[in-house]
């Protein structure tokens, strides 16, 4: 009962080990893409970064973390010792900072703050 147990599992290890040589061959992995990410080219995020850090303007940025999309705001700062690397801090919390890879970057804009409209007294 023991080799004829071996026996079968060895034989639907050789099929599975075929039927997936067979399937590889058929579809590609390298050629299907189901979904690109639609991402911003990498030199306008760092212009839009490099323009934000700058005027120290807030940005709101969309962030891809392990297949979810996340959309932060707050100020960009950098350290010149990680050229890979932004520091966001959060405009509620500036003592909070968040590292940032720009590879994780998807998308980048800067925030409009609105200007404070006086009310005329009569």
């Amino acid at each position: 009962m023991k080799h004829y147990l071996t026996k079968l599992a060895h034989a639907l290890s050789i099929s599975l080990t075929h039927i997936l040589e067979r399937w590889n061959a058929f579809f590609d992995p390298q050629q299907i893409v189901e979904n690109p990410p639609a991402a911003m080219p990498d030199p306008e995020i760092d212009h839009i970064a490099q323009e934000a850090i700058l005027k120290q303007v807030p940005v709101q940025i969309t962030v891809q973390l392990n297949g979810h999309k996340q959309i932060l705001s707050g100020r960009l700062f950098i350290d010149r010792r990680h050229t890979d690397v932004l520091f966001l801090t959060r405009l509620e919390n500036s003592n909070l900072t968040r590292i940032i890879f720009k590879q994780q970057i998807q998308a980048i804009s800067l925030q409009n703050q609105p200007q404070m409209q006086l009310r005329k007294t009569s």
